[in-house]
């Protein structure tokens, strides 16, 4: 059953969602221009989880995670 949000909240859920399509869609631009090697960003952003786990917030760490996963699919 999808969830109900405030105004705020829709606005702020439709704002992250675009972001992450627009950030999977530079990373698919940069490889396929040879910029950027075929997950190497996912691999960045795996390492950086590891070293951050401590000193970011879980909601932060779990939205990078989400992004590295959607880049791996």
């Amino acid at each position: 059953m999808p969830r109900k949000f405030s105004p705020e909240g829709e606005a702020i859920a439709a704002y992250g969602a675009a972001t992450l399509v627009s950030l999977k869609l530079l990373v698919i631009c940069l490889q396929d221009n040879g910029s950027l090697e075929h997950n190497q960003f996912p691999e960045a952003l795996r390492r950086f989880l590891e070293i951050s786990k401590f000193d970011a917030s879980t909601r932060t760490l779990d939205i990078l995670n989400q992004l590295r996963l959607s880049l791996l699919a």
